[in-house]
């Protein structure tokens, strides 16, 4: 009796596999042995959260930010020109400076970094942050390594997001705080003059 899980009746006597991808029949008596090697050892696994985010994030217009939290993706909302007008003050000030000590690195706006291997299934997006020159390329959305990461900080940042137990600033201070190639935190207040500067501190013993 044809096997239903192959897909119907063959020839007496041949082997066959089932794709799991595609569902199509492969006979050992007509492919080479490397290709059915191949498509037995083929799983239909969900690709990782990480590549999928970097694809879905290449395909969407530059002026959508989109973070990685819990494997989901969510859109972030377009900030007021009061927190942009800081953004971007930061962003030049610390360009300005970089230059200055001849430093290669830059200080960029809402680039996505991967909190591997850190953090699992979330890409963390500060207002401004400092990342190494020599990451820098065409196209690329997410980055590794972040040397400061600054938020500005509004009234929605002292929600809780849906399903959270925590405010967003709270998640995103642990955020920067689990890279380990971040040294500094800058925590600005939009409507106070107040900045917060948390720093890492190497412990030197010996």
């Amino acid at each position: 009796d044809p096997d239903p899980g192959l897909g119907g009746a063959h020839p007496a006597g041949v082997m066959c596999l089932t794709e799991p991808a595609t569902g199509s029949i492969i006979d050992r008596d007509v492919l080479p042995a490397e290709l059915i090697m191949t498509a037995s050892l083929t799983k239909d696994r969900p690709r990782d959260a990480h590549l999928r985010f970097r694809d879905f994030v290449a395909s969407r217009p530059d002026e959508e930010t989109w973070e990685l939290i819990d494997g989901q993706f969510i859109m972030q909302a377009q900030p007021n020109v009061d927190h942009q007008l800081i953004a971007g003050n930061l962003d030049r000030l610390l360009n300005d400076a970089l230059e200055r000590l001849g430093r290669d690195c830059f200080a960029v706006q809402n680039s996505a970094i991967d909190l591997r291997p850190t953090v699992q299934n979330h890409t963390y997006v500060p207002d401004v942050m400092v990342i190494d020159g020599a990451e820098i390329e065409p196209g690329r959305n997410v980055l590794q390594t972040c040397y400061l990461a600054a938020e500005v900080i509004s009234a929605s940042d002292r929600r809780k997001p849906s399903g959270a137990t925590r405010q967003a600033i709270a998640i995103k201070l642990e955020n920067s705080t689990s890279l380990p190639s971040c040294d500094a935190i800058l925590l600005i207040e939009q409507e106070s003059f107040d900045v917060d500067i948390p720093v890492r501190v190497l412990d030197c013993k010996g």
